[in-house]
């Protein structure tokens, strides 16, 4: 999923894994990758990374998120206590 903020200059890319299998860093990675397709303010644009997953992240991804305040990750339960 992709969403825009012209008002902020901002881009939102997202990525949804529903399976029994924890989401590691290559699937952000490849994620990364698409969003150089996006050619949308280039160079001038605030990009952004959101992945979701049934069953949670690798300690990996997880340590990789705390690190970065451009990605954000919401597993089953984290989405189930927001509603």
């Amino acid at each position: 999923m992709v969403a825009l903020n012209e008002k902020k200059k901002e881009i939102l890319f997202g990525e949804c894994k529903w399976s029994k299998n924890r989401v590691g860093r290559k699937v952000l990675y490849e994620l990364e990758e698409k969003s150089e397709e996006v050619k949308w303010r280039i160079g001038r644009r605030k990009e952004r990374f959101i992945l979701f997953s049934k069953n949670g992240f690798t300690r990996e991804l997880e340590e990789l998120s705390r690190e970065r305040d451009d990605l954000e990750l919401y597993d089953l339960k984290r989405i189930e206590s927001i509603l």
